[in-house]
């Protein structure tokens, strides 16, 4: 007989220290029994201001006149608490969550009811917070001026908002549960990219596709380029539940980027196509004055000869004399038309190659000016066709000449090397260099006739680039690079011109 009573003791001490609030009433309904935590959450002043009370009282459903009636709102008892309003003593209402079971004595009969309490206000205050911020959320996406979409790891569209809708032309009810792939986003784009691919690895990976450009289909068959962000949505065992898409329109930018790609192209062949022209055009000045100018020049000096000879055996010295000075300002205009073809087309750097070439030039430049001039030549770029090969000789001429006239004593390199796709020039010096920030380096119409500016716009033309650093006290190194190009090998008609003639 002792086991029933221990048990009713320690189950009165768990009513008693429960953290829920706890009463017992009489089979009239009135409190019998309320724990400490019942008190409090009520906001009465002791357990003497409870007992006695009608439990009916609590509640501000007037339709619940007792316990009975709550227990009999929950059909599964005790497993299912029901929630409902209460009062505090003061009449101030508060939701709570209450389990209501009917207490009955050792022979089964009914001797009253015991319920429990739960106060859920403040879970109710974070559900309201929760909605409030749904729903701003759920306007913020709606009228936001941005495509914004949701699709399952299934590719399946789970949500699209409005601005997606008048963009594509879907309406909600069109496009939610339905592929990507199919609706607005084609298997493959016009430019061949395998999007179903793309897709299978975004939403396989989002985070190593978090932004990406791809092109989508309107409803009416319309082609638009979209800008993508995409970032996964988790579920709680941080498996993928969603992917999240906002996208910008780029649909304009594309086609400005497609047309000056276009237009890039096309300006490098008409860039190669004039530096071929001209290297031609040298070609036939160079020609024209070994074959006329020279030639015509070396005859009148050939028949000089005879003519002096003649003067000389008719013992004529003062015309002899005459007749000697004519033959040296021919002999001075030949060297200067020999010159004047080595600048056009030097013969080297067509016979063999751009490196030999600037070793030569370096080599005048070093007896002529007193200052060492070194040549690092990469041998692959004798590959290179006559426009670029001229282009860079033409380039390092200048750069080498600009660090004679302003660098002041010095050391000067001249280095040549293929990187990749491209042939690079560099010119570097160990003079007293400048400030390129403060210069002017690209005034057009530059004293040294090339100038650099020159130099910049053709290279540029051609896809290259024209590279000044320099620092004062530290020297100067100028860097042009261009592409090396698809056609390689000398252009027909390019051929470099003899340089022998008759001699005086």
């Amino acid at each position: 007989m002792t086991q029933p009573k221990q048990d009713s003791h320690i189950a009165f001490q768990a009513i008693a220290s429960s953290l829920n609030g706890v009463i017992l009433t009489d089979i009239d309904g009135r409190i019998t029994y309320a724990n400490p935590a019942f008190v409090a959450m009520f906001k009465y002043d002791g357990l003497r201001a409870v007992l006695g009370r009608d439990a009916a009282e609590l509640f501000a459903d007037t339709n619940l006149r007792s316990l009975a009636d709550v227990e009999q709102r929950m059909p599964d008892a005790i497993w299912e608490p029901e929630e409902l309003v209460s009062r505090h003593k003061n009449g101030t209402e508060f939701p709570v969550m209450v389990t209501c079971t009917t207490v009955r004595d050792e022979a089964g009969k009914t001797i009253g009811r015991m319920a429990s309490f739960v106060d859920i206000s403040a879970l109710k205050h974070a559900q309201r917070k929760l909605e409030d911020r749904e729903q701003r959320y759920r306007e913020l996406v709606e009228t936001a001026n941005s495509i914004i979409m949701r699709i399952s790891p299934e590719y399946r569209i789970t949500f699209f908002n409005k601005y997606a809708q008048a963009f594509f032309g879907y309406s909600g009810e069109e496009i939610v549960g339905k592929n990507v792939i199919g609706t607005i986003l084609p298997r493959t784009d016009s430019e061949g990219r395998d999007l179903q691919g793309v897709l299978k690895e975004t939403t396989a990976h989002p985070e190593a596709h978090g932004i990406n450009d791809s092109e989508a289909t309107c409803k009416d068959g319309k082609r638009v380029w979209v800008h993508w962000s995409n970032r996964a949505i988790l579920d709680g065992q941080g498996q993928i539940k969603e992917i999240m898409c906002v996208g910008t329109d780029i649909t304009e930018r594309h086609r400005l980027k497609r047309e000056a790609t276009l237009y890039r192209r096309r300006l490098r062949q008409l860039a190669t196509r004039l530096a071929t022209a001209e290297e031609q055009e040298r070609h036939r000045i160079a020609t024209h004055i070994h074959d006329t100018v020279i030639q015509t020049l070396s005859l009148g000096n050939v028949r000089l000869g005879g003519i002096r000879a003649a003067a000389d055996a008719a013992g004529l010295a003062a015309e002899r004399e005459k007749i000697e000075k004519v033959r040296t300002l021919l002999e001075s205009g030949i060297a200067e038309c020999r010159g004047l073809m080595s600048d056009l087309t030097p013969p080297l750097l067509y016979e063999v190659g751009l490196g030999t070439a600037l070793q030569s030039l370096a080599d005048k430049k070093q007896r002529l000016f007193g200052q060492i001039i070194t040549v690092e030549a990469d041998n692959q770029l004798n590959i290179l066709d006559n426009a670029r090969r001229g282009l860079l000789f033409q380039s390092a001429r200048e750069l080498v000449m600009n660090a004679l006239k302003h660098a002041g004593k010095c050391r000067i390199g001249i280095r040549v090397v293929r990187v990749g796709a491209e042939a690079i020039v560099e010119v570097h010096d160990t003079g007293k260099g400048f400030n390129p920030a403060a210069e002017n380096l690209f005034e057009a119409g530059d004293e040294g006739g090339f100038g650099l500016f020159n130099i910049r716009e053709r290279v540029h033309g051609l896809g290259g680039r024209l590279e000044i650093e320099s620092a004062p006290g530290q020297g100067t190194t100028a860097r042009v690079a261009v592409p090396v190009g698809a056609g390689l090998g000398d252009p027909a008609g390019a051929r470099p011109p003899p340089h022998s003639g008759l001699d005086s």
